[in-house]
């Protein structure tokens, strides 16, 4: 039997959990759910995100990232509709959407660490 997947949450290593939640809930829309100044939770929608303090990661040294060596797809209904909000709330925006021959268009985005969200939709 084949278990079924249904959801992630991708762990970016942050060096500045304050400053990285406020760009997260005011330029691209999470809520915060949980903040214990080391270790962050955010959603929007069924898309969860979590941020982790580069100093205080609780895993061993030879499986740690450095902050902004992180990325994630997050699927999307209206991919332009999102870049014009995020355009509008002055997110770091890499590159406008595009259609690509995969079936995907898409558009990408940095955080203040440098940590890569791409969001997209099939076409």
């Amino acid at each position: 039997m084949t278990s079924r997947m249904f959801g992630a949450a991708p762990v970016f290593t942050v060096a500045d959990c304050a400053t990285s939640s406020v760009y997260y809930r005011d330029v691209l829309g999470f809520t915060i759910n949980y903040d214990d100044g080391e270790y962050v939770t955010l959603s929007r929608g069924d898309t969860k995100i979590h941020l982790c303090l580069a100093s205080v990661l609780r895993i061993p040294a030879e499986l740690r990232r450095l902050p902004g060596q992180g990325s994630a797809y997050v699927f999307c209904d209206d991919v332009d509709a999102l870049h014009e909000e995020f355009q509008a709330r002055g997110a770091r925006i890499q590159k406008p959407p595009q259609t690509y021959d995969y079936g995907m268009r898409d558009f990408n985005v940095l955080d203040l660490e440098g940590n890569q969200l791409v969001f997209g939709m099939s076409v």
